[in-house]
């Protein structure tokens, strides 16, 4: 497998999301957003009942809450624990 630099690439570099758009991807975030500061609950299966989305979906919405500081894990803790109030 050849993996190309940025730079090497030819034509314009397309960045899909979870749902192929950047409005339905911050749409979704910011319902997931929503669900943990409200329910002060963060977990892949809390995310994944409430928003009906796979695993895989889930997992990259914990990762994202975190990046953007919603939520942080503790070593080892299997929730998140919630930052940030209303």
């Amino acid at each position: 497998m050849v993996v190309l630099h940025p730079a090497e690439r030819s034509g314009p570099v397309k960045q899909k999301g979870l749902f192929g758009s950047a409005a339905a991807d911050e749409a979704l975030f910011a319902e997931a957003r929503e669900l943990v500061v409200t329910f002060r609950r963060a977990s892949t299966n809390f995310l994944k009942r409430r928003l009906r989305v796979s695993e895989q979906e889930a997992t990259e919405l914990m990762q994202e809450l975190a990046r953007r500081g919603v939520i942080e894990f503790d070593e080892d803790a299997a929730h998140g624990r919630v930052l940030i109030d209303r």
